[in-house]
């Protein structure tokens, strides 16, 4: 059972929000771009371990998320 509802980190809401008011031919767009995919990436990967961690019997674990 998981304690704390994972959530998006705030890094990742930011580098949306810029990516949004930036220009598409902006020179650090590029860079910005792959910083979020990344962010992303991690984001969902640790919500696919949650997923299995959810299977764990809650008596015998306890598990706080979203550190």
């Amino acid at each position: 059972m998981i304690k704390k509802e994972r959530k998006a980190s705030d890094f990742i809401t930011k580098l949306e929000a810029l990516l949004r008011r930036m220009p598409e031919m902006e020179p650090g767009r590029d860079r910005a771009v792959s910083e979020l995919n990344k962010r992303r990436a991690g984001y969902i990967g640790e919500q696919q371990v949650d997923y299995y961690l959810s299977f764990l019997d809650e008596k015998e674990y306890w598990m706080a998320s979203g550190f």
